[in-house]
């Protein structure tokens, strides 16, 4: 069984998501816990932060990149593979009313402007014609 978990509320002491999580966890026994948590767009990990991390499975972050575009960075994969996916990352957009993926491929931070969407030019801080100022490039 799956179990969808869209909105744990913690106005503040937010190391208590780690206990939350280990009782979802043990809840479900053999099925599977997709919890949403929310985060500070600056921020790399959801409320509860380094909290949160600890007892997930398997982590990944959304973020808006761009007008259209969006990012999914896969924070930690508990898993081994043959090929680690820890703070790999996909662009993506979504169509149909939210409802399809398109455009998934694997992206990198640009290496002009490092991610910060700006660059140098001379004395002067302009945008980074490179990534499109998204701070991204297509791997």
């Amino acid at each position: 069984k799956i179990n969808f978990i869209d909105w744990i509320n913690l106005e503040d002491n937010f190391f208590q998501i780690g206990k939350i999580i280990k009782d979802i966890k043990r809840a479900v026994c053999t099925g599977v816990a997709v919890i949403v948590l929310q985060k500070d767009e600056e921020s790399t990990l959801g409320r509860g932060r380094s909290f949160s991390k600890e007892l997930a499975d398997f982590y990944i972050t959304i973020d808006p990149m761009g007008q259209f575009d969006k990012r999914a960075t896969v924070i930690k994969a508990k898993a081994p593979t043959s090929a680690p996916l820890d703070y790999r990352t996909w662009g993506f957009q979504l169509v149909e009313g939210g409802t399809k993926f398109h455009n998934i491929r694997e992206i990198v931070k640009c290496n002009v402007c490092y991610g910060k969407k700006w660059r140098k030019r001379g004395n002067i801080s302009v945008p980074c014609d490179d990534c499109g100022r998204t701070g991204y490039t297509d791997k």
